[in-house]
């Protein structure tokens, strides 16, 4: 009997239409494309129900444009069948019907994006791509001993991040080593191999020094010109990555901060808020801020060195996202969370 794994995943037809089927998160979510960059419609519906042996249904959670006037959604799934998975919409008394053939399933991931990893030149940085959640002693007594990297991080929320090898020896061009947004910037427009002068799936991101601001661990940069998120980095000298003077592994607690801030910033280019203040701006739905939010993108560890929130912190967090930040990174409309898309804090997660 199939079941909600088989069909786990993007599906792409050759007409345009866009599914993607979400088994861990009893989602569906559809886009009709007019084009390659453009979007007719976007829907989604939670809380699928298993109605037969190869069957689905869910309500509409979210449409856009909100005028599409649709209420329900009801899918079909036989690998074996003339048509291996049927998607009907309904609305009324309308109904609108797409089709999918088996190599019509591109990827289990929902989502897939280039990271160009760049580092700051003339400057030893002890920059960390890795970690092992056991390294530190203060974690859940239920957190599995995993090696952790930014690809499985973002595989785990389904998001397929490609690695590309960025330069080695980006210059700064003051003696102070002090970056500003400027800076980051301008470094990015020369040095980036990858397109990020439009609406792509392309990240830069910086290994560097230290900001002009020196208590700022990491920072998304790129926030205002025309392309947006697309930029994000590290600071590696900051104070911040300093541990307390009584820590039972000093070096462990660096690691571990310095990959958090990492994947934190990364995720900024996703149109991720931070935790406490997801109700700022203009959230895509109605969002609700979370002071103490086991996630990547809880920022009361940043900042100021309040080492007792630190402990707190780290002893309930499991190194994921919530399961509504997942949920918009999988299955928002692609102008939400697409860099150099919508601008930042609009339409965001």
């Amino acid at each position: 009997m199939p079941d909600g794994r088989q069909v786990h995943g993007l599906w792409q037809n050759s007409d345009g239409d866009v599914i993607r089927f979400d088994n861990e998160l009893s989602t569906v979510s559809g886009t009709k494309y007019i084009s390659e960059r453009r979007t007719k419609h976007h829907w989604i519906a939670r809380q699928l129900r298993q109605t037969g042996s190869n069957d689905w249904q869910g309500d509409i959670y979210y449409q856009h444009p909100s005028s599409l006037g649709i209420s329900k959604v009801e899918i079909t799934f036989n690998p074996f069948g003339i048509v291996p998975l049927a998607v009907t919409l309904k609305g009324g008394s309308d109904s609108f019907a797409s089709n999918f053939e088996m190599h019509d399933l591109r990827s289990r991931y929902f989502r897939t994006v280039d990271l160009e990893m760049a580092t700051e030149g003339n400057v030893v940085l002890d920059y960390v791509t890795s970690y092992n959640t056991h390294e530190h002693p203060n974690r859940p007594n239920d957190l599995p001993n995993l090696n952790l990297t930014i690809v499985n991080v973002f595989e785990k929320a389904g998001i397929d991040i490609r690695i590309h090898e960025g330069r080695n020896d980006v210059p700064i061009s003051k003696d102070d080593r002090e970056w500003d947004d400027n800076e980051l910037n301008q470094a990015m427009l020369e040095y980036c191999k990858l397109p990020i002068k439009d609406k792509t799936w392309t990240i830069w991101f910086l290994n560097a020094s230290m900001y002009t601001h020196d208590t700022t661990a990491g920072i998304m940069f790129d926030a205002y010109d025309q392309y947006q998120r697309h930029g994000s980095a590290l600071f590696n000298l900051c104070d911040y990555f300093t541990p307390p003077a009584d820590d039972p592994n000093p070096e462990a607690w660096i690691r571990r901060e310095k990959f958090k801030t990492t994947i934190h910033e990364i995720g900024h280019c996703f149109n991720l808020e931070h935790s406490r203040e997801k109700e700022k701006d203009i959230p895509w739905i109605p969002l609700e801020n979370v002071d103490n939010a086991s996630s990547f993108m809880n920022d009361r560890s940043h900042g100021a060195n309040d080492f007792t929130l630190h402990e707190r912190f780290y002893a309930d967090f499991h190194f994921t996202f919530t399961k509504e930040e997942i949920l918009f990174m999988r299955h928002a409309p692609d102008e939400y969370v697409q860099m150099g898309n919508s601008e930042t804090d609009s339409s965001h997660g």
